[in-house]
C-alpha cells in the first residue's frame, strides 16, 4: 500500500492528496484505495477508526480528498439532531465547493 500525503488533520477531518491510479473508496476487489490508507493511518491512533467519504475522485485523477473522522462530522442534519456544519449537508447546499482543473503536458511538443 502507498504512503499517505496528509495536508491537514484535526479531530474531525483529514485532508489528503490522492494519487492517480488508486480509487477513493473501499471495495472488496481492490485493497489499495484512499479510504484504506486513511484508515491505516488513523488505526495507529485509535482502536476502531471511522473514515467518512465526502466526495470521490476517479482512479485516473489525482487531487485533494476531504474525509470525516467522526460520524457526526459527516452526516447531514435531521430534525432530532441538527448539525449545522455537517460536511455532506454543506456539499449538498453548495456551502463547500470543489474546483477541478486539468494540466496537460505533451512531451512531443505538439
Amino acid at each position: 500500500m502507498s504512503a499517505i500525503d496528509i495536508l491537514f488533520e484535526s479531530n474531525q477531518i483529514i485532508v489528503i492528496t490522492k494519487p492517480a491510479g488508486i480509487i477513493s473508496e473501499h471495495n472488496k476487489f481492490e485493497a489499495d484505495n484512499a479510504e484504506a490508507l486513511v484508515r491505516a493511518h488513523l488505526s495507529e491512533k485509535v482502536k476502531t477508526p471511522f473514515v467518512g467519504i465526502t466526495h470521490r475522485l476517479d482512479r485516473v485523477t489525482s487531487g485533494i480528498l476531504l474525509m470525516a473522522k467522526r460520524p457526526g462530522t459527516l452526516k447531514t442534519s435531521t430534525r432530532t439532531s441538527p448539525r449545522k456544519n455537517a460536511l455532506l449537508k454543506n456539499f449538498r447546499n453548495r456551502q463547500l465547493q470543489y474546483l477541478e482543473y486539468a494540466s496537460y503536458n505533451n512531451a512531443n511538443g505538439n
